[in-house]
């Protein structure tokens, strides 16, 4: 079976259950989020596997346009792995581009869980627990971002079931964290974080494994993660038998 598919369906479903817009064209698709218009993991469109040179060409001509027209922080192209116009899409114009890593698992060993009662999925009680965690992960991008972008995806958490929220934690601090997202039998590994306090001590690892057994408790048969990474968090996937099968070419501008 080519995995490929239903990961890139699992995308477009998991995006709707974050609250982005997803939108059905011809040969695309598009992800859009008007909350956080800065949130590159669910702003973008998405050129198919099957869309012509002629198509994509017309695609990124749309996006530019659009671009151009509206108050947007960017515009963000992706391509399927199996489309590989992204080779020709700069003779267009100039764009940012970067590669992701798509990393799949097959769950039929899992790895062992460590023992640690302080590994476990996230309870109601540790929600404010969380947010503080959540909340200083992404300062860097502002307070605002930060307060906005906690603050919906707490919401999401507390108000969907396909989400699993893994986390690490220390008396009452949250030092860790692992989102899973269960659909079709596919298990999305993601946001998987540790606070630059508390890295190489194996809270990760841990952290890791636990998400990884419960993925398989939980019945999926495989689980993937992207990674913008092609070194050393790549080598790290691998090391636990993560397979690449395939790369998302993204431009941005």
């Amino acid at each position: 079976m080519n995995i490929l598919d239903p990961i890139v369906e699992t995308e477009f479903r998991y995006g709707s259950a974050m609250g982005a817009g997803i939108r059905i064209m011809s040969n695309s698709v598009r992800v859009s989020d008007d909350r956080i218009p800065e949130r590159d993991a669910y702003n973008y469109v998405f050129i198919s596997r099957n869309a012509s040179f002629e198509e994509a060409t017309n695609i990124v001509t749309e996006e530019l346009n659009r671009f151009r027209q509206s108050n947007a922080p960017h515009i963000k192209i992706v391509f399927h792995p199996q489309n590989q116009h992204w080779q020709r899409i700069e003779e267009l114009e100039p764009f940012t581009y970067t590669a992701r890593f798509i990393m799949v698992l097959s769950l039929s060993k899992p790895a062992n869980a460590v023992s640690d009662e302080n590994c476990r999925v996230l309870g109601k009680s540790e929600l404010e627990a969380l947010y503080d965690f959540e909340f200083h992960m992404y300062e860097p991008k502002g307070v605002d971002y930060a307060r906005h972008q906690t603050e919906i995806k707490l919401d999401t958490y507390t108000n969907s079931e396909e989400f699993e929220i893994i986390l690490y934690s220390l008396g009452n601090r949250v030092v860790g964290t692992v989102e899973l997202y269960s659909d079709n039998g596919i298990t999305k590994f993601d946001d998987f974080k540790v606070h630059e306090d508390f890295r190489r001590r194996g809270f990760g690892k841990k952290l890791q494994h636990f998400a990884l057994s419960k993925a398989y408790r939980n019945g999926a048969g495989h689980l993937y993660a992207i990674t913008h990474d092609d070194g050393f968090v790549k080598e790290l996937y691998k090391k636990d038998g993560f397979t690449e099968v395939g790369i998302l070419h993204t431009f941005r501008k």
